[in-house]
């Protein structure tokens, strides 16, 4: 047998019965979608949390600033437009 036969004849075998590569991926899919729903679950939480406690401080802040300086009925805090307190919000993680 020649080189060149025998090169053939190798090419030509089958080594092993043809795989079903459409199952391949279906078990890491499955996991993948389930991180990534437990993953939007937990950003959902911590962007509530994070509202609940800029909240919490801007309240505590608006009452500070009206104890501070002694309104009453009578007198009355000079009007100035809605402001965010000096507070900014960055949500970049």
């Amino acid at each position: 047998m020649g080189k060149t036969t025998l090169i053939n004849t190798l090419f030509s075998t089958e080594l092993s019965p043809p795989k079903n590569y459409s199952r391949r991926h279906v078990k890491q899919l499955d996991k993948l979608t389930a991180t990534a729903v437990e993953n939007e679950k937990v950003l959902r939480r911590v962007h509530r949390a994070t509202d609940r406690v800029l909240g919490i401080i801007a309240r505590a802040i608006r009452e500070q600033r009206t104890a501070t300086t002694g309104y009453t009925k009578t007198n009355l805090p000079t009007r100035r437009g809605t402001g965010a307190l000096g507070l900014t919000l960055d949500r970049r993680f």
